[in-house]
């Protein structure tokens, strides 16, 4: 009997109820942060209209004119993680996919700026960006918990 109970016990362990459990503490705490900054950026967007400046920075790309080719660029980044910071919290099922973006476009984007803009702005050196090294077991997280996100399927057992 005390056998049983302890594999039940083990197994109750192991299957989580929500799909929010399958996110380790720090993403949860991320996908807060860029909710409320990707829901900032949509008025950081409509204060450009109004010609108001602020400095914006993601990635190593940084501005201080939100409608400018790069304020653009980080603000559709700060959306888009919001939306996608969203989708996990809130238990989506499109969630996993937009996250997996959402890690390859950092990437891609602190590679860029680590290694590319160094070349094309000379008052720059190179510079390694931190974030890289979020994104790198971001993404390795949401690539190992795809399979139980989906087999979830957002109901409880």
């Amino acid at each position: 009997m005390e056998n049983t109970d302890k594999v039940f016990k083990a197994d109750a362990k192991q299957v989580p109820l929500r799909r929010s459990a399958l996110l380790p503490w720090w993403i949860r705490f991320f996908s807060w942060f860029f909710m409320i900054t990707g829901g900032l950026a949509i008025f950081g967007l409509i204060a450009g209209f109004f010609n108001i400046s602020f400095s914006i920075s993601l990635y190593g790309l940084e501005e201080t004119n939100p409608h400018s080719l790069i304020g653009l660029l980080i603000i559709i980044l700060f959306i888009y993680k919001g939306i996608t910071s969203y989708g996990l919290l809130f238990e989506k099922d499109w969630a996993i996919i937009s996250s997996k973006i959402d890690a390859v476009f950092g990437i891609f984007f602190c590679v860029f700026s680590m290694f590319v803009m160094p070349f094309l702005i000379e008052e720059q050196g190179v510079v390694i960006r931190l974030e890289i090294a979020l994104l790198i077991p971001y993404l390795l997280k949401i690539n190992n918990i795809n399979t139980a996100w989906h087999s979830l399927n957002n109901t409880t057992v």
